[in-house]
């Protein structure tokens, strides 16, 4: 995958609604026909909907789009880091915990102001302790229980944090478990 498609796909991947080709070049500032080029190289990943002229674009949910987001929560976890870098000790050390963490709020945004809090959700059927000492920000962690994923998902903060996220650790189960991609 290189950066136009990483682009293009990052922007369908975190849209809640299908989006259609003109949207798609408006939110990644590309021409249309390098987007529509991309997107037509890839077509397999997608469900397209026609309505009227518009052609909708959403990710199919299987193996291979599976991979696809995994490479793109990598690459959005490696940005977030290069944006702060006094939070990867903190990061490394959640990621060693081997259990579900996701960021949320405003540093998943990209737009923490200075008195933010670190926004965590944590999936442990275990009490965990984080690393506290090695972030600057004050955290906000909210645990769930594994067992309790399918009420959480009926909440309105689930629905925040679905599209608006960065993952920290235990990808796989992440995009399976808490956020259902496959």
């Amino acid at each position: 995958m290189n950066y136009l498609e990483f682009r293009i796909f990052s922007i369908i991947y975190n849209s809640p609604e299908p989006l259609y080709l003109r949207e798609i070049v408006k939110k990644s500032n590309l021409s249309y026909g390098t987007v529509q080029s991309i997107l037509n190289r890839n077509i397999k990943l997608f469900n397209i909907k026609l309505s009227g002229k518009n052609k909708y674009f959403s990710f199919n949910k299987n193996i291979n789009t599976f991979f696809l987001f995994q490479q793109i929560e990598s690459e959005k976890m490696r940005q977030f880091i290069i944006k702060k870098p006094e939070l990867a000790p903190f990061i490394e050390s959640c990621r060693k915990l081997s259990i579900p963490i996701v960021i949320f709020g405003s540093f998943s945004k990209g737009n923490p102001k200075k008195d933010s809090d670190l926004d965590m959700l944590i999936i442990s059927s275990r009490d965990t302790k984080l690393p506290e000492h090695l972030s600057i920000y004050k955290l906000h962690k909210i645990f769930i229980k594994p067992e309790n994923l399918p009420e959480f998902r009926q909440q309105i903060l689930y629905r925040e944090i679905e599209y608006q996220h960065l993952i920290v650790s235990n990808i796989d189960y992440c995009l399976d478990k808490v956020f259902g991609c496959c």
